[in-house]
């Protein structure tokens, strides 16, 4: 098992745009009310590898487990978080076109729970890690005991940790309709 360390401050900057709803801070907040929450990775995560092949400049992690603490503001999302995660990187042919490769940047995809205190959130992220290793990645889950009919949605940038519960369902996801055939007019054209 791996180890990876991650950064230890629990400082998330929150910025509220003019004409945006206020929420609850925390473990404050009222009985369905909507919490803004924040956070982060402390200590040092455990990794458990999967498989790790590389094909065509794609490497492809697949069915690796990532377990972390997440201290966050209120205690509900605070807990151990465990993802089973994928990722594929690409890679560009080095200048030359020699078989050295350069990496471009990866696409990630997990499932993950999240274990509080009087339960679990369960959910899925899609995220990306850009050449120079910065993860970012929007996560979505439902909560289960005493959190069902809950959702808590976050955003993670690196070990910084942003988001809210509510609640209520997640919106459903429907397939955006069809591209428009016609190109837009650009701004000003």
């Amino acid at each position: 098992m791996r180890r990876l360390r991650a950064a230890t401050s629990a400082t998330v900057v929150c910025l509220v745009l003019a004409g945006m709803p206020t929420f609850a801070q925390g473990a404050s907040a009222q009985p369905g009310e909507t919490v803004a929450v924040s956070g982060s990775i402390v200590g040092i995560c455990d990794v458990d590898p999967g498989t790790d092949t590389t094909l065509d400049r794609v490497r492809q992690w697949r069915g690796w487990t990532v377990t972390c603490l997440e201290k966050m503001s209120d205690p509900r999302v605070s807990g151990l978080n465990q993802h089973h995660y994928n990722r594929d990187c690409r890679y560009a042919l080095a200048p030359g076109g020699t078989d050295d490769v350069s990496p471009i940047g990866c696409v990630e995809w997990s499932d993950f729970v999240v274990t509080g205190p009087d339960g679990t959130w369960v959910g899925t992220d899609r995220g990306f890690v850009s050449a120079d290793g910065e993860i970012d990645t929007d996560r979505f889950a439902t909560g289960t005991g005493i959190y069902a009919g809950w959702t808590y949605v976050s955003h993670a940038d690196e070990s910084q940790i942003s988001g809210m519960i509510y609640e209520g369902q997640l919106p459903p996801w429907t397939p955006l309709p069809s591209p428009p055939t016609a190109s837009p007019t650009p701004p000003g054209g």
